[in-house]
C-alpha cells in the first residue's frame, strides 16, 4: 500500500509540474532518443495519454495538458519503408495452387495430429481473421444472417481462450463467403463420418482449440511443397484485406471486416498489390493509353 501511494503521489507531482511546452519537449526527446517510428510513439503515448486523462477526470489537473500537445510530430519520426508487395501477400496463382494442394491433402486418409487444421489455413484466407481468432472459433459463432460473430481469441503465451479480440471494441461480425461456408460444411461432414462428439471448436477434434502455431506450420509445409515463397499466416490476413481493397470494396467496410480501429492501419499495413508483374504492366499500359474505349 505504501509503494502504491508513493507512486500515485509521484505521478501527481510529475504531471502537475509539466506545462505544455515542457511536455512537448519531453515527447520530442522521447521520439528522437529512441529512434521511434510513428507506430512506436503511438503505442507508448497511449499509456501517457491515459494517465493524463485519468488525472483530468480525477480533477488532479484542471485541463488535460496532453490534449494540447502539437499534432505535427511527423518530421521527428523514423521513416519506415513499406515492404515489397510480393513479400506480404499471395498472388492469385499461388492461392489457386494452395487451394488445390490443401483440399487434396485433407482428402488423403491417414493420421494427422490436427486433422481439420489444413482447412483452417484456407478459412483464414477467406475470412481475413487473425490466426488467434480462427483457433478459438466455435460453431455457435455462425449467425443466422450469414456472418461470423468474432468474439474471442486464443492467447498464444498462455493457451487460454479470452472472450474478446484485439481492437474494434473486442468483437465484430464478419461476412462468410461461399468458400468459407464450404469449409464449415466439410468440418461438419468429417465429424459425422468419424463420430466426433466434440463439436464446439470448428477446427478442433477435442474440447480445446488447436495451438495457434499450427496454421503457420501447415502453411509453411504447403509452400515448401509447391516451391513458393512462404509468408506467415498473418500474410494470409493481409492477402484477404488487400483483395477486398483491390476489388473496390469501401475502405471503411474493409476496416470493419479486419477489426481495425482506423482506416490508416488498413491502408498502411494491410493493403498491397497482389498482381504479378506482367498483369501490372498491362494495367499500366491500359491506364496510360488514355483510351476509354479499351
Amino acid at each position: 500500500m505504501f509503494w502504491t501511494n508513493l507512486f500515485l503521489f509521484s505521478s501527481k507531482l510529475f504531471i502537475n509540474m509539466l506545462n505544455k511546452i515542457q511536455l512537448e519537449d519531453w515527447i520530442m526527446h522521447l521520439i528522437r532518443d529512441n529512434n521511434m517510428t510513428k507506430k512506436n510513439y503511438y503505442n507508448v503515448s497511449l499509456i501517457i495519454r491515459q494517465i493524463f486523462q485519468y488525472a483530468y477526470d480525477s480533477e488532479i489537473l484542471r485541463e488535460n495538458t496532453f490534449d494540447r500537445v502539437r499534432k505535427n510530430l511527423g518530421k521527428f519520426f523514423r521513416k519506415v519503408r513499406k515492404p515489397m508487395d510480393e513479400s506480404q501477400v499471395y498472388t492469385e496463382e499461388e492461392i489457386a495452387a494452395l487451394e488445390q494442394l490443401i483440399w487434396d491433402d485433407f482428402a488423403v486418409k491417414g493420421k494427422k495430429k490436427f486433422r481439420l487444421a489444413p482447412l483452417a489455413v484456407l478459412f483464414q484466407l477467406y475470412t481475413g481473421l487473425r490466426v488467434s481468432e480462427v483457433s478459438a472459433l466455435k460453431y455457435s459463432d455462425i449467425q443466422p444472417n450469414g456472418k461470423l460473430h468474432v468474439q474471442r481469441m486464443l492467447v498464444k503465451s498462455t493457451g487460454e481462450v479470452r472472450e474478446r479480440t484485439k481492437g474494434f471494441e473486442g468483437e465484430r461480425e464478419v461476412y462468410i463467403p461461399a468458400k468459407a461456408r464450404n469449409i464449415i460444411t466439410a468440418t461438419l461432414n468429417y465429424r459425422k463420418e468419424h463420430g466426433i462428439s466434440c463439436e464446439e471448436y470448428i477446427f478442433s477434434e477435442t474440447d480445446s482449440p488447436f495451438p495457434e502455431r499450427t496454421i503457420n506450420d501447415y502453411l509453411e509445409r504447403y509452400c515448401n511443397r509447391l516451391g513458393i515463397l512462404y509468408r506467415s499466416s498473418h500474410k494470409l490476413r493481409k492477402t484477404a484485406v488487400s483483395s477486398l481493397v483491390n476489388s473496390g470494396v469501401s475502405l471503411n467496410a474493409v476496416r470493419a471486416f479486419a477489426g481495425h480501429l482506423d482506416e490508416k492501419t488498413t491502408l498502411a499495413y494491410y493493403t498491397f498489390d497482389r498482381e504479378n508483374e506482367a498483369t501490372r504492366n498491362e494495367q499500366f499500359e491500359k491506364a496510360l493509353s488514355f483510351n476509354r474505349a479499351n
